[in-house]
């Protein structure tokens, strides 16, 4: 039998996730294949889970020096603080 699995609820957005995956979507915008970070990033921004964690590091990348990561950063911030829409 799994344990019972803790979910992040943020009010503001609507948004929630399980730990696990948030981090290992942090863990993976730190990936040195592109394509995986800049999924991890998208995947980020489409949760819709405006944590500090995930606020701060999105801000972090929208300064990378690659301008696919950079872009898909800001978009991600774009879709992560958009209130979501019943």
């Amino acid at each position: 039998m799994r344990n019972k699995v803790d979910i992040v609820y943020v009010p503001i957005t609507g948004g929630f996730m399980t730990p696990a995956v948030s981090a290992k979507l942090l863990e993976l915008t730190n990936d040195l294949n592109n394509e995986v970070k800049l999924s991890a990033i998208y995947a980020l921004g489409e949760s819709a889970s405006a944590t500090p964690a995930h606020v701060n590091r999105l801000l972090d990348l929208s300064s990378d020096l690659n301008h696919n990561v950079k872009v898909a950063a800001i978009k991600a911030l774009g879709r992560i603080t958009r209130p979501k829409q019943a």
